[in-house]
């Protein structure tokens, strides 16, 4: 049997054969760095996509499969990124100081409520602060109740019926 050494050796001059002699690691992280720009180049994908049209039709199976693997590869990756949930930073409203229009206690005279990540900071009127939580796209749990932020954060309907509108 031949030692654990012996087949590294083996295997790297192998990989150096296929390689160039260039790091099988390098190579992969070139390789993943031009993918994520093609992901992010929706034109260059439809270059590609017109050259393996246009090499199915002259015949060159060899170039038309390398192309269509990594057409296919970067236009999977786009759709991905199309349908990936927003983030939180994507979808908070910005910082904001709020009315209570409806169901309002002495409290909710002047709130106030800033997002950050997924940290949500609520002020009441006499500045009282309860740091609660941010669940995107428009969930916020402060002072011990859920708001739904609607029409990009110009109003929150609190889960108790209290109701706030952007100054």
């Amino acid at each position: 049997m031949p030692s654990p050494a012996l087949i590294d050796r083996f295997l790297h001059a192998k990989a150096a054969q296929l390689t160039g002699g260039l790091s099988p690691a390098a190579l992969a992280g070139a390789l993943m760095d031009w993918l994520v720009h093609l992901t992010y180049s929706p034109g260059k994908q439809i270059e590609l996509a017109e050259r393996v049209a246009a090499n199915a039709l002259d015949g060159e199976e060899n170039a038309t499969m390398t192309d269509a693997l990594f057409c296919r590869a970067a236009l999977g990756a786009s759709l991905y990124l199309l349908a990936a949930p927003p983030t939180a930073a994507e979808t908070a409203p910005p910082a904001a100081d709020y009315v209570c229009v409806y169901g309002c206690q002495p409290t909710d005279a002047n709130p106030r409520l800033e997002i950050e990540g997924n940290v949500a900071r609520c002020w009441n009127e006499i500045g009282g602060l309860y740091v609660g939580e941010f669940h995107p796209p428009d969930i916020v749990a402060c002072f011990r109740k859920t708001g739904r932020i609607l029409d990009g954060g110009a109003r929150i309907e609190w889960s108790d019926g209290v109701r706030w509108r952007r100054h």
